[in-house]
Order: structure tokens, then sequence, then C-alpha cells
């Protein structure tokens, strides 16, 4: 018998004064994206097209710190694409993409964010992401969503 996924998660997405407090004052959140940030920026090397698939973004914060290290390579970016991933809220996930392109402006790499609304984490499907083969790719699950993607359905590699 197949357990059906419970999809009990929200957006993931929150600039709610306390949950923004909480990243501030709790380290081990810094931590977290500081690690993961820079596990990306190894792994991607000297790439020029970056496509980063973020599995339930929250502010993206942790992207506007990557944008930063990635501008200081010696070789620019021909393109980085976020495609973001949401169980609820499209609206709040176009509203950090629309803070990221700010934010990407400023920096002046070529930038683009695509959100994608899924009702639980096992409609994932590669197709939602528009990857194309000459990009470096990598994954970000920064948060648990209590909702599993099935083993072998997605796979998270940069």
């Amino acid at each position: 018998m197949k357990r059906k996924p419970k999809c009990v998660t929200p957006h993931g997405l929150s600039t709610h004064l306390a949950h923004l407090s909480v990243h501030q004052k709790v380290p081990i959140n810094q931590i977290m994206q500081l690690t993961a940030i820079q596990a990306v920026k190894e792994n991607v090397g000297s790439a020029r097209k970056i496509h980063l698939i973020d599995l339930e973004i929250w502010s993206g914060v942790q992207w506007t710190a990557l944008m930063q290290a990635l501008e200081d390579r010696q070789r620019r970016l021909d393109r980085l694409k976020i495609t973001a991933v949401g169980l609820r809220g499209i609206q709040n996930i176009e509203e950090t993409g629309k803070t990221l392109e700010t934010f990407a402006k400023s920096m002046n790499p070529p930038f683009t964010f695509k959100p994608v609304e899924v009702s639980c984490m096992s409609e994932i499907k590669e197709k939602l992401f528009e990857t194309a083969a000459d990009e470096n790719r990598g994954c970000c699950r920064s948060h648990d969503t209590q909702d599993n993607v099935p083993q072998g359905q997605l796979a998270c590699k940069i």
C-alpha cells in the first residue's frame, strides 16, 4: 500500500518580523546558509551559466550572499537562474523573486527567477525546471518540508 504524502507545510516564505528576528538571532541559520553558499560556489567553479533549484524557498536571503560571492570571481556569469519551488502561495514566491531581481540589478549578473508551485513535493518533475544542457545546476532544500520527494524522482546534483 502506497502512503500518500502529507502536504501540511505552508508555502515556506516568510517576511514576518518574528521569523526574520529568529533568523538574525539564531546563528545556526546563518551557518547553514553560508555553508551551503560555499558548497555551491566551490562546485560551480568558474561556470558561466548557473541554474539553482530551491526546494521550498523562504526569503531567498542566502541567494543574495551567493550573488555577491559569484560577483567576486574573476570569471563573470553569463546567466544565473533560480527556480523556486513552493507548496502554496505563488504570490509570495513571486515577491521573493522581485526582491532578488532588484538585488541582482545592483550586482549586474544576468538573472532570471522562475516560481513553481506544487501542492506536494511528490509532484516535482524535472520538466518544471526548464533546464538547459549547458548550465551547471544545483539544488537546495534548506528546510524540512515534512513532505518527501520520492527517491529517484529528482536528482539534485551540481
